[in-house]
């Protein structure tokens, strides 16, 4: 699953040591969705396949503490692993404006960031859960609803299983779903933890079965992460579920056996 890293206007820019160290883990593209501090308006740009690529747009676009800044940094679990598919992407039910690589100072337009699997859309090779979720879904609903409407705030809570959604909206602002963790002052979408489990390399074998007995996470609300919880993150089922070292997720039995036969 992908990384969200939210840093808010007059903090520090996220330092490279720290874009290092999750980039290794989340490594197949990137995005950002950025807000200068003297405007109202969001704009976006992605297709960033290198973290050399990602930190020089930052440069290029002359970003400074003073303003907003998302990154986000991918991990595939479905669809293509190219441009099109790192985030953000626009709200839109048409595919060629979902995966608009840059869009400028829109006041209208939403952007989405997403982190996590939506299990009843993650079962197409073409297209990842998150741009049919937007497609089919989040493109039909106001704008207006998707911030004020507690209804239509609860459905969508539901139906995302468990992941953290970033929406920004240049007259609505920015609205986030799901839990949210902190590392060194930024909000990021997981224990940072999980973010910088390092990737098995090409050839190595995956071993499901490696639970780590206690995940210690650095949070303003002190989480604590243990081996067994009673959630699975990936098919949302109440069930028993072990920290899987390789997703850096709590897994049921079904759920890691999906993973075994996948790779």
């Amino acid at each position: 699953m992908c990384l969200i890293i939210i840093k808010n206007p007059n903090q520090n820019l996220v330092p490279s040591n720290m874009l290092s160290e999750v980039w290794e883990r989340n490594s197949d593209g990137a995005g950002i969705i950025y807000k200068r501090h003297d405007s109202n308006n969001y704009q976006m740009v992605k297709g960033i396949m290198t973290l050399s690529g990602l930190e020089d747009m930052i440069g290029a676009l002359k970003l400074t503490k003073k303003d907003f800044i998302a990154y986000h940094l991918r991990y595939a679990t479905s669809g293509k692993i190219d441009q099109a598919a790192t985030h953000p992407f626009v709200i839109h039910e048409d595919a060629k404006h979902v995966n608009a690589l840059s869009v400028n100072d829109s006041s209208k337009t939403m952007f989405v960031m997403h982190n996590g699997v939506i299990h009843d859309l993650n079962d197409c090779k073409k297209q990842s859960d998150t741009q049919r979720f937007i497609m089919e879904y989040l493109s039909q609903i106001p704008a207006k609803s998707i911030y004020k409407d507690d209804v239509i705030k609860a459905l969508v809570e539901k139906f995302i299983d468990g992941s953290r959604l970033l929406i920004t909206h240049g007259v609505h602002g920015a609205i986030m779903y799901g839990k949210w963790h902190s590392h060194n002052g930024y909000l990021i979408s997981k224990p940072y933890a999980e973010a910088t489990i390092k990737k098995k390399k090409k050839g190595q074998q995956f071993d499901f079965n490696w639970t780590p007995p206690y995940l210690q996470v650095e949070s303003d609300e002190e989480w604590d992460w243990v081996d067994k919880q009673e959630h699975c993150e990936f098919c949302g089922q109440e069930r028993e579920s072990v920290y899987n070292y390789e997703t850096g997720s709590y897994l049921c039995t079904s759920c890691v056996q999906h993973f075994v036969e996948s790779f």
